[in-house]
């Protein structure tokens, strides 16, 4: 009898990246159309068979002599010939030889990256989101209009309370009262209005007070007696803040199961030791006792200080409580606020920029992160002073040395404490100090060629076999070496990322197109081989790794592996739809000049940072939404809140970019139509028509990704978030002008008040020119840009059918919450505002005065 024959594997028709985002798959093996288009890792292998091949976007040309990159065509059928296989891979590509653009890329502009507004003045990041919106015309003119809208709202109705107060309504500007009975900016931002209040008065009450700076004692053994009064106060004041023993210990197991992982910078059996010296048990009462006034002062401060930060950190992850009440979540955010204040105040009276300590680094790194991870924080982007507190404390890292290999320094043999644990400190310190340099700087264009020498550096006096630090972790526990394998991929795509941003931004002196996509290629195909987002499709591994030592902390690996997969990703998007955003603006105005010439360039970057744009939106939501919670663990999602709601920002922008196109393409589409209609009576204008409906087309899906993205992030985030929450109720206020077709009225009126009356005050309008870049002076670049046809020219229906082929494969958005036309604004709410601003009038005069802008806007 034959053997029975075994069933044949039945092959799987979605492949795993698109099964793992959920986005429309044409199943065309080996390789799927989508994964193919974008350079993603395609496979259709669920365990079955090897691994899965990579598709490059960009070929390496065959040689030097004939320079060149492949991009994906630009043509209207280019999707549906992939659909259906008709044409082979060459027939798909269309080849761009880059000695077709012989001339020097421009694409920098020092004035757009400056930026003084308020008490502020600085030169931002080439990529940071104002930086963007500077260089993109259409968001340049429109942010001013909104700000401009918003600051003239308010000031009208405070210029209405201080007449009512005075019976001398009569004085009041008409034109200011025009907005106070009309829906403007401020009306969507009541909330966000009152809450700022709140936050604004509570900083004043919180701020540090002179005596802890600059002070001309020492702390050392032997100190002045007001310096020994004045700590004696404050470790006085700790301990009555500190929760009880039960509770810290609660406390630092959640910091090293669900923080410490992703910000590894201390050497836990240190840590613990150091604490263990200042924290006396007398075992009666139910708290510590804090012990300082003993041999080596300083340290012992220093690692209070390390101490407080840390338990301060973990106090405000809004998920602490989720399975067990540890402190209630109103009195952690109150006491970590306290503790905070108190451990800036011991770190400002340790000087560290003089006395420089490894210890010192770590408390200003991690309480950096405290700020940047605060929900309470009101910054809607990385922040210029958290960017400059980061460089600082990048030179005290070149300063401490740590970026050389501990070891080559053998005086510290010496030392009465063990050594290796030591050097192991000092190794995560930089390793932890890159991660964050990576997502706050370089992520943006900060980064220099000196940072990847230090970069390499680091890596190349390990003496290792491979560059990688990795071999350095041999001797450290499991729970380490797996965390760090994790980090040392982290390092090496910070330096491949480092070398993109360093070939595209303005420190490069010479701009080349080659060496951008060459340095892109190298960075993508490291990402989708190290971060393959198809590991988020399930979880295969629930095990977790206890380590005793550390409080019996528990991790789960897999959940850690997975969030450090969804966090680069996201940084790797964001920074590709970024700088092909760039590009795109670039090769939009030399379209004006020479439309043969640049369009293909301006179409391709504008497809490939709507592909990133499309991916990133993706993820994001899906994150928002919660479809990553199998696989993510909730506790692990405090180390990417932020970074999610940052990137929120980012989408917002290239969002509104594309909406101010298409509605004002149409809009001038719309008048060239009106005022030829008595010329070209005897035919019509069909290619004009299919516009018109590609436009209209268009502009619902964006609309619809709009209100996803903010619908989703307030349901995920509420108010706990507050700066995205902020700038999430203004985007209800442009959605809604944009879904009631005012997006162009509103701007043109806001800038023909600004040119034409005095309707708005020049106070106003010459703190928007500091901050935007356009003022009443500048009509004429507002007119360019909204009425003449050169200024879209290249944004023709060729874009467009490309554009909607793209929007149709990234089917994310098909059940979206049904928009009431008309927002409901009570006359309550209204009153609310009112009564607001009259209680608080000295404030919000100040916020028109010399700090103007500071409120809450887009």
């Amino acid at each position: 009898m034959e053997p029975k024959s075994l069933k044949k594997q039945r092959i799987p028709t979605v492949c795993l990246t698109c099964k793992s985002q959920k986005l429309r798959c044409d199943r065309i093996h080996p390789q799927c159309s989508r994964c193919k288009r974008n350079g993603r890792e395609c496979s259709y292998d669920y365990g079955l068979s090897g691994p899965p091949t990579v598709s490059n976007q960009v070929d390496t040309p065959a040689s030097n002599a004939s320079p060149g990159f492949s991009i994906p065509p630009i043509s209207p059928n280019f999707i549906s010939n992939i659909m259906t296989d008709e044409s082979s891979t060459e027939d798909r590509e269309v080849k761009i030889d880059t000695n077709g653009l012989d001339e020097k890329l421009e694409m920098w502009d020092i004035n757009k990256q400056f930026l003084s507004h308020g008490y502020h003045t600085y030169v931002d990041l080439p990529y940071a989101t104002h930086s963007i919106a500077q260089h993109d015309p259409y968001l340049r003119l429109f942010c001013p209009s909104v700000h401009g809208t918003t600051l003239t709202d308010l000031q009208s109705r405070l210029e209405y309370i201080k007449a009512s107060n005075n019976n001398d309504k009569g004085h009041i500007n008409s034109g200011l009262l025009k907005t106070v009975n009309e829906i403007s900016p401020l009306m969507f931002i009541e909330d966000a209005v009152v809450k700022w209040v709140a936050k604004t008065t509570d900083n004043v009450n919180n701020q540090l007070p002179w005596e802890y700076f600059n002070t001309i004692f020492t702390i050392e053994d032997r100190m002045h007696p007001s310096l020994v009064s004045t700590i004696k106060k404050l470790i006085t004041e700790i301990e009555l803040l500190l929760p009880q023993k039960n509770k810290i210990n609660k406390l630092l197991k959640h910091f090293y199961q669900n923080i410490y992982p992703f910000y590894p910078l201390i050497e836990i059996p240190l840590f613990e030791s150091d604490i263990r010296k200042i924290l006396i048990d007398d075992g009666v009462s139910l708290s510590y006792t804090v012990l300082i006034f003993q041999e080596n002062i300083r340290e012992r401060l220093e690692s209070l200080t390390l101490f407080l930060i840390i338990i301060c950190l973990t106090l405000r992850d809004p998920n602490l409580n989720f399975q067990e009440t540890i402190l209630d979540t109103d009195e952690s955010g109150e006491v970590a606020k306290k503790l905070l204040l108190l451990s800036q105040k011991i770190l400002s009276l340790l000087n560290g920029f003089k006395y420089t300590t490894e210890n010192i680094l770590c408390c200003s790194l991690y309480l950096l992160i405290s700020e940047i991870l605060n929900p309470g924080n009101a910054e809607e982007h990385i922040s210029h002073n958290s960017i400059l507190t980061l460089k600082c404390l990048t030179d005290m890292a070149y300063t401490l040395g740590l970026h050389e290999e501990p070891s080559q320094f053998i005086r510290y043999f010496d030392r009465e404490k063990p050594s290796q644990p030591f050097f192991m400190y000092r190794r995560k310190l930089w390793i932890g100090l890159q991660s964050l340099r990576l997502e706050i700087i370089t992520a943006d264009g900060g980064c220099r060629d000196s940072d990847f020498e230090y970069l390499e550096t680091f890596i190349n006096n390990t003496k290792s076999s491979i560059p990688s630090f990795i071999e350095q972790f041999n001797s450290s526990t499991l729970t380490d070496r797996k965390i760090f394998v994790l980090h040392d991929n982290e390092y090496q795509f910070h330096m491949l990322m480092n070398k993109v941003m360093v070939n595209c931004g303005p420190q490069c002196k010479n701009l080349n197109l080659y060496n951008i996509f060459q340095a892109i290629e190298r960075l993508k195909e490291f990402t989708f081989r190290k971060f393959p987002l198809s590991k988020l499709l399930s979880d295969n591994d629930n095990k977790q790794l206890v380590e005793v030592e550390w409080r019996g902390a528990c991790f789960n690996f897999s959940s850690i592996e997975k969030t450090v997969i969804l966090r680069i990703n996201l940084i790797f998007f964001s920074s590709l739809m970024n700088i092909f955003y760039m590009l795109s603006q670039y090769f939009e105005k030399k379209c004006c000049q020479k439309l043969e010439k640049y369009q293909t360039y301006y179409h391709q970057f504008v497809l490939q940072s709507f592909d990133a744009y499309l991916e990133l939106t993706s993820l994001v939501k899906k994150f928002l939404d919660n479809e990553y919670r199998s696989v993510i663990m909730r506790y692990h999602e405090y180390c990417l809140n932020k970074s999610v709601a940052f990137i929120v920002i980012k989408i917002q922008s290239i969002q509104l970019g594309l909406i101010l196109r298409i509605c004002y393409k149409y809009s001038i589409l719309r008048n060239k139509d009106t005022s030829n209609k008595y010329m070209f009576l005897e035919r019509s204008n069909m290619t004009e028509s299919i516009m018109f409906r590609n436009l209209q087309q268009i502009s619902v899906q964006i609309k619809k990704q709009i209100y996803g993205i903010i619908n989703s992030t307030l349901s995920k985030y509420g108010d706990t978030y507050f700066g995205c929450y902020q700038v999430m109720l203004m985007g209800r206020y442009v959605h809604y002008i944009v879904e009631n077709e005012q997006l162009v009225k509103l701007t043109n009126d806001y800038w023909r008040k600004a040119s034409e009356t005095n309707e708005i005050p020049s106070k106003i309008l010459d703190m928007m020119k500091l901050k935007w870049g356009l003022g009443p002076l500048d009509i004429n670049i507002v007119l360019y840009y909204t009425t003449n046809p050169l200024a879209l020219t290249g944004f023709n229906n060729t874009l467009l059918d490309l554009m909607k082929d793209a929007l149709e494969q990234a089917n994310v958005y098909d059940n979206l919450t049904v928009i009431p036309r008309n927002p409901e604004f009570s006359s309550n709410e209204q009153e609310v505002l009112q009564q607001l601003l009259q209680s608080n009038f000295e404030l919000f005069s100040g916020v028109i005065g010399d700090s103007l802008g500071s409120l809450p806007t887009i």
